[in-house]
């Protein structure tokens, strides 16, 4: 009886600390997210340009999640920065 309380209490402080970091994780976006949308505005990015900034942010997104997905070697890690580059680049 005692050791299933005590899996039990274990099991929800588990779960409560992992909302937590995903609270703190989505802050963090956020966070950045309001910080790149005013660096924008005070550099004087216009609404179509921020879609553009959008669109390629997002499919960048897209393509490190492909890379992710075949896993980790060497060649994956060259691909991901030649990407990250890329995108520095159009930036």
């Amino acid at each position: 009886m005692k050791r299933g309380i005590l899996a039990a209490v274990t099991l929800l402080l588990f779960i409560a600390a992992g909302q937590a970091q995903e609270n703190a994780r989505t802050e963090r976006l956020k966070k950045g997210k309001e910080d790149m949308d005013q660096f924008f505005k005070e550099i004087g990015v216009n609404d179509e340009q921020m879609a553009q900034i959008d669109a390629e942010q997002k499919a960048m997104v897209e393509s490190m999640k492909e890379l992710r997905g075949q896993g980790r070697s060497d060649e994956t890690k060259e691909k991901m920065l030649a990407l990250r580059d890329n995108h520095a680049v159009k930036m």
